[in-house]
């Protein structure tokens, strides 16, 4: 299986402020299930215990140059750790906020 995509600043701010912070408050792990068309958040369908949430976002709401494959039927599916994917996309945002002033400074 194969997965590559990009995030842009837009879709890295919808996520980092306004749907990972939710989805950890509800708890620590999500399913991912990622299709050639859309990428849906899972949040305790498999246990049926506690609050129940279901995301589904197209792909170009989320990320540019998407591409996937697969041996099944180009899906792909994988548990993911809420509060870690929120400090790797944050950790993204600050590299590139410094990125960027970095490149404001050199331009000045």
């Amino acid at each position: 299986m194969k997965f590559k995509a990009f995030l842009t600043e837009n879709e890295v701010n919808l996520l980092e402020k306004r749907f990972l912070p939710a989805l950890d408050k509800m708890g620590k792990v999500c399913h991912l299930f990622l299709t050639g068309e859309k990428a849906y958040f899972l949040h305790n369908l498999l246990s049926g215990e506690g609050i129940q949430c279901v995301a589904q976002f197209h792909k170009e709401t989320l990320f540019d140059d998407y591409c996937i494959s697969s041996q099944n039927e180009d899906c792909i599916a994988f548990a993911v750790d809420i509060l870690l994917l929120l400090l790797a996309v944050r950790s993204s945002v600050s590299i590139f906020s410094q990125i960027g002033a970095a490149g404001s400074a050199a331009s000045l």
